[in-house]
């Protein structure tokens, strides 16, 4: 049986990651007023992928179990 930390550690760098990549686009390239940049696109984004990332958690645990 696979260690639960494994898949927590996993999830928590990915997100770090994300994080650390979204500052360093939005650093790349900047927006203004009218037009948000790439880190803001990149937060904006989080929220669905973050939704697929749980789907797939339950998808695949009910699947083991």
């Amino acid at each position: 049986m696979e260690n639960p930390f494994n898949r927590i550690k996993t999830t928590i760098i990915f997100f770090i990651a994300y994080f650390l990549l979204a500052i360093l686009v939005n650093i790349l390239v900047p927006g203004d007023m009218c037009n948000p940049g790439g880190g803001f696109a990149m937060i904006f984004l989080l929220v669905p992928i973050s939704i697929i990332l749980i789907l797939f958690r339950i998808v695949k645990y009910y699947r083991e179990h």
